[in-house]
Formats: structure tokens, sequence, C-alpha cells
């Protein structure tokens, strides 16, 4: 049960592949690309309601520093993780560059990696530029304010790729044959 119903949740067009089609690369591919975004994404709306505590305590502005560092390190390697699997899934959903360009799927996959760019440059700003600042003025509730207003802005722009992916596994992929 537990295993069809990841290959239903999983493979985007699943509904145009026949069980016997679906790849065991594919699949794998799948499951680290489901976990590394859902610890990423999932994370968002823990570190928001933290650093909104964060902010009106001090002893939890202290400690924003360590919290900071340590989902860091986590939505980096989740990123790697999103970017290896998401190469792999679309080369075997999609299959060439002309099929990117000229598919409803392929324009789909587009538009996310689009979001997915733009989620990638806020936590990098966040990561690089706030968290750095942070570091070194760890009680300034106005960074903290800064920061969980991006985080929010990340969020929602994460669900936003969910909701794509979600339209990207009702539509045949562009390799159905």
């Amino acid at each position: 049960m537990r295993r069809s119903l990841l290959r239903r949740t999983s493979v985007p067009g699943l509904a145009t592949l026949r069980p016997a089609r679906v790849q065991p690369l594919g699949l794998l591919g799948d499951v680290l690309h489901l976990c590394a975004a859902g610890m990423w994404i999932g994370g968002l709306a823990p570190l928001a309601i933290f650093l909104t505590h964060a902010r009106a305590s001090l002893s939890l502005g202290e400690r924003a520093a360590r919290v900071l560092q340590r989902f860091s390190a986590l939505s980096l390697a989740c990123v790697g993780v999103l970017v290896v699997s998401g190469i792999s899934n679309s080369w075997l959903l999609i299959g060439s560059i002309h099929a990117l360009f000229t598919t409803r799927y392929g324009w789909l996959l587009l538009f996310k990696l689009t979001l997915f760019g733009i989620l990638v440059g806020l936590g990098t700003r966040n990561r690089f530029v706030i968290k750095a600042k942070l570091i070194n003025a760890p009680t300034s509730s106005g960074l903290l304010t800064q920061l969980r207003r991006n985080v929010i802005c990340e969020a929602c722009l994460a669900l936003t790729v969910v909701v794509i992916v979600a339209c990207l596994g009702i539509t045949p992929p562009a390799r159905h044959p």
C-alpha cells in the first residue's frame, strides 16, 4: 500500500504511465527530491515562528544565530539534493531541451525552476547577508524582523512551487509514449 501510494504521489504524470514503466532510478530520484523539498520547505514555518518569538525574547534572540546556522546547513544540503535529483528526474521525464520549451509539461517545469531560482536567491541572501550581520549583532530585532519577513516570502514562494508540482503530477510528461 505505501509503495503504491509513493509511486502515485511521487512520479509526475504517473496517470499516463503504466506501472511497469516506472524506472527505479526515477523512483529513487523522486524519493530524494520529496524528502529534500519536505525538509527545506517544512522547516520554513517553524523557523518563521521561532524568529517571531526570538524578536520578543532576548534569550531566544541570542540563540537565533545557532538556529540559523543549523537551518542554513540543512537547507544547503537540501538544495544540493534537489538540484541533482531534479536534473535526473527532468531528464527521465522530458528527455530533450526541445521538449522543455515545446510541451506544457516543459513550460510548467520552467516556471517551477524559475521560482526555485528565486527561492535559492532569497535563501542565499538570508544566509550570506542577513545571517552574517546577525552573528555580529545577535540582539538586533530589526535584522530578525527582516529575516522573518524573508522566510515568510520564501514559504509563500515554496507553496507556489508545490502547486506547480501538483499541476505537473496531472500533466503528461514530455516523454509520454
